[in-house]
């Protein structure tokens, strides 16, 4: 069965100065199914074409 999922990668920041934690995208995100298929992370616009390819099996 195919269930694929795009994770989106994220980096920290430095904390704000009120000691909020800070996150920002780095723009790279990476297709993960069940079936084994893993791109890595990779530029998001190619990840969200491997699922579109990899959801139509």
């Amino acid at each position: 069965m195919h269930c694929p999922q795009l994770i989106a990668e994220v980096r920290t920041l430095t904390p704000d100065a009120d000691g909020w934690a800070r996150y920002e995208q780095t723009g790279r995100a990476c297709t993960v199914c069940p079936c084994g298929t893993v791109t890595g992370f990779i530029d998001a616009r190619q990840a969200i074409d491997a699922y579109h390819l990899h959801a139509e099996h």
